[in-house]
């Protein structure tokens, strides 16, 4: 009984230490590998961090666009509503002058 005891330790011991050995190589595997991706991480970073201040400037163009269009547009309305009214009135002077025909 001792003995088989003792094969089981020494079982159990030897998958510990070959877990230990392939462990520390992965763990250095997976260290040295993100070493490496940190500078790329951090170039991307940077790239999205332009592109998005690019973004909220052509948002704040887009914008401004937007604001000028509808002045624009508010404006040649109300030249629009004005000429309408110059020609109502022209209007009902015409039809009545031929009306008094």
């Amino acid at each position: 009984k001792v003995e088989a005891e003792g094969e089981k330790e020494e079982e159990l011991y030897s998958e510990f230490m070959c877990y230990c050995k392939n462990g520390k190589q992965q763990l250095e595997a997976s260290i040295a590998a993100a070493e490496d991706k940190g500078p790329s991480v951090s170039s991307s970073i940077e790239a999205s961090e332009g592109r998005l201040a690019q973004s909220k400037e052509d948002l704040k163009a887009a914008q401004a666009g937007r604001e000028a269009a509808k002045r624009d547009m508010a404006e040649a309305k109300a030249i629009r509503e004005k000429e309408a009214k110059a020609h109502a009135a022209y209007k009902a002077d015409a039809d009545t002058n031929i009306a008094a025909m």
